[in-house]
């Protein structure tokens, strides 16, 4: 399929991570974990660079020496636990542009979303429109946790209390973000226009193929799925 106006992708790799140590680079069957991600990207010929950004000079490494470009080294400040996807985008994307790098269409891809491929690519490129914002991908849940509740100084609080006295079968249907790519044209990352919004679409993955690597469970799940081919 052929692509018009390639769009750019940036997969953002810091080198601290508490859960998994050195998840980005992780060995998974005998590669770094953001390789196998970078080299899915490269095969799949859509986009027109492929840019990798972090804080660690072995990321870096391993990205340029197999077809991506470092966007090295990402400040402190937007490395630690605390720095958020949206002030990274907007950072490396305002460097880009003033770089003179023609490009219109942004895709954040996360570096264990080793199962992302070009047809998830090419479903989010055809829901982006001037009147979306977002193209994000999400599971579907069990929509009666629209009933749960929290305790806060151990007082019971409902999280949707409108929901309530709500049927099951009467709820909506309910979602959460997929961890795995997220697609806007650059001035929308730019201005840090907010991700979970009304003009926001997804595309629905299936929970049995695709894995958000946060930890060790996630981890074993993921060979699981790699070793028997279910992608």
């Amino acid at each position: 399929m052929k692509i018009e106006n390639k769009p750019i992708v940036i997969l953002p790799a810091r080198k601290k991570s508490k859960r998994i140590i050195n998840k980005n680079i992780i060995d998974f069957y005998g590669q770094p974990l953001i390789l196998r991600t970078i080299k899915n990207l490269i095969d799949t010929k859509i986009f027109s660079k492929i840019y990798v950004s972090t804080d660690s000079e072995q990321i870096a490494k391993i990205s340029t020496k197999n077809g991506a470009e470092a966007l090295y080294p990402r400040p402190k400040n937007l490395s630690n636990d605390n720095a958020v996807l949206l002030d990274v985008m907007a950072y490396e994307l305002k460097k880009l542009k003033r770089s003179n790098l023609k490009f219109n269409d942004v895709f954040c891809i996360l570096p264990t979303a080793i199962f992302i491929n070009k047809q998830d690519i090419v479903r989010a490129k055809k829901k982006l429109s001037k009147n979306i914002n977002y193209i994000i991908t999400g599971i579907e849940k069990n929509k009666s946790t629209l009933r749960n509740f929290y305790f806060d100084k151990k007082k019971m609080k409902m999280i949707s209390p409108k929901f309530i006295n709500f049927r099951t079968q009467d709820l909506p249907d309910t979602y959460r973000d997929a961890g795995q790519l997220y697609l806007a044209d650059k001035n929308t990352w730019i201005k840090k226009k907010k991700i979970f919004s009304s003009k926001s679409k997804m595309i629905l993955l299936d929970s049995e193929k695709y894995i958000d690597i946060d930890n060790y469970n996630d981890l074993k799940k993921a060979k699981k799925i790699y070793k028997d081919g279910k992608i």
